[in-house]
């Protein structure tokens, strides 16, 4: 997963043991595996986010072209995103998908 971390980033803890984080009007749900895995993640997001208001990241701006490199790199099967994405226990969750791609012949 590749996540740029705009000026306007948010993370909040969630209360059941992960956090969301929030930029671009995307709400993004991680729950670690063990509290020493959160709080590490929790560091590095609060410095990244830090450095991007600093330097007032946004969409579209020069600032982070070089995040393509790192999108291309991304290999997950499709069948494991959408996994993720329709897990019941997250927050947010993919949105419906449009009537046109749904089997009608069942």
């Amino acid at each position: 997963m590749v996540l740029p971390l705009w000026s306007d980033t948010k993370i909040h803890l969630d209360g059941d043991g992960g956090f969301t984080v929030n930029t671009v009007e995307r709400t993004h749900v991680f729950k670690p595996v063990s509290v020493q895995a959160m709080w590490s993640a929790l560091q590095i997001l609060h410095k990244a986010c830090e450095v991007s208001r600093r330097h007032r990241y946004f969409p579209g701006g020069m600032a982070l072209t070089w995040l393509g490199y790192y999108d291309s790199c991304v290999s997950s099967e499709q069948s494991c995103i959408n996994q993720w994405n329709a897990m019941k226990d997250l927050e947010t969750t993919r949105p419906v998908s449009p009537d046109i791609f749904v089997d009608k012949s069942v």
